[in-house]
């Protein structure tokens, strides 16, 4: 897929986000996707971000991908989601960098490029209307029963290398086919490794644990999966 067949992929896709029913209080659906086409079709692994939901307390309306595309650097990035999002940038910038490990990694600032790695991604949300802080697993489940179509659909354009649901992939566990997949523990969390991709089945980014925990458990998953059964 070339970045013009993407982006003009991708621009369908908002439309029918977008074109979601707004909820009774009139909350509005929130974007999601590929961050910055180029960029992911260019890096090493083309990498899919699975979360529950957005947290927006003024309505939604307004797209992720735009959001973080536009960032100029860390300091900009609104302190709600932060701890969330460093998790994600730590193991992204992580995985594409060699598989650096967290004890490794620069400290995420506006003096290196760490925070960038949010650019390669693709990131969606199961729920697309913006919920509370703490989310609800059966309004998550009647939301992917719901956009079922929209977000299989948004995984097949993309065509990723490596998934890493935030305890989200119970949900795809029958569309994905991942019981076909002998899985592999990961510390208290399991991947699903075929020769073509990986499914991490990772705990939610804001779940408490030791960030050097969270942030390793992926990045060797992937490490793992990259030199027994990608390159095999």
């Amino acid at each position: 897929m070339t970045v013009k067949e993407l982006m003009l992929a991708e621009e369908a896709i908002q439309k029918s986000i977008f074109a979601i029913t707004p909820d009774e209080e009139g909350t509005e659906p929130i974007s999601d996707g590929v961050v910055n086409p180029e960029l992911y079709l260019n890096a090493k692994f083309k990498i899919l971000w699975i979360l529950k939901e957005p947290h927006d307390p003024s309505g939604g309306g307004w797209s992720s991908n735009e959001a973080f595309n536009n960032l100029e650097s860390w300091a900009s990035q609104p302190s709600t989601g932060k701890n969330l999002l460093k998790k994600v940038n730590y193991a992204t910038y992580g995985i594409l960098n060699n598989f650096m490990e967290w004890g490794d990694l620069p400290e995420i600032n506006q003096k290196n490029d760490v925070w960038k790695a949010l650019k390669n991604i693709a990131y969606i949300n199961i729920r697309k209307l913006p919920g509370e802080s703490s989310s609800d697993e059966r309004v998550i489940s009647t939301a992917y029963a719901k956009h079922k179509d929209l977000l299989l659909h948004q995984i097949d354009t993309y065509q990723p290398d490596i998934i890493i649901g935030g305890n989200t992939l119970c949900h795809f566990y029958n569309d994905l086919k991942l019981d076909e997949i002998p899985p592999v523990k990961m510390g208290e969390r399991i991947y699903y490794p075929t020769k073509e991709k990986i499914f991490i089945d990772a705990y939610h980014p804001s779940y408490v644990m030791k960030e050097e925990e969270y942030v390793d458990n992926i990045i060797l998953a992937v490490k793992d999966w990259y030199y027994n059964y990608k390159l095999k």
